[in-house]
């Protein structure tokens, strides 16, 4: 009796490990599809599919990500600029960077840039300046960071 027991629990967990395979499999599946429809201008659809991904995964960045690039892509700044603090507070860039495969901008000083460029082009200078002294921390070697900063400055009248 005992060893039946053991038997229908060892098939029960097989199952259960089947299924949160086969989800995984489809998840993927969804995943590529809605780089596809990116890849292929077709925003909204893309952006429908990540939704539905972000659903299931919400702790993912990568959709997060593709969800940001698709919001810019139909000139909804505001969402994308949600969508990319989500991707900074939930991805660790550190781990995550070599799966960049589908965006070279996928990383931490990638997310900053985008986010500059889109508060450069709703012309929020505060933000703007936020995100150089970011970028500037992030990459001490790029010479781009402080002259942009000193230029704002200038621009500004803080700085002489």
């Amino acid at each position: 009796m005992l060893a039946m027991f053991f038997i229908a629990s060892g098939l029960a967990l097989a199952a259960l490990f089947f299924l949160g395979f086969q989800k995984k499999l489809f998840q993927k599946a969804q995943f590529k599809d809605a780089i596809e429809a990116f890849k292929n201008s077709e925003f909204a659809n893309a952006r429908s599919i990540l939704e539905d991904l972000s659903v299931k995964d919400s702790r993912n960045p990568h959709i997060s990500w593709y969800m940001a690039k698709c919001s810019l892509e139909m000139g909804e700044s505001n969402r994308a600029i949600a969508e990319l603090r989500r991707v900074l507070q939930i991805n660790d860039f550190e781990f995550n960077e070599v799966e960049a495969e589908h965006d070279p901008e996928f990383t931490e000083v990638g997310t900053h840039k985008i986010l500059r460029a889109i508060y450069e082009k709703a012309n929020e200078p505060e933000n703007v300046f936020q995100e150089n002294q970011i970028l500037m921390q992030l990459a001490p070697e790029e010479i781009e960071y402080p002259f942009a900063l000193a230029e704002q400055l200038i621009k500004q009248q803080e700085f002489s």
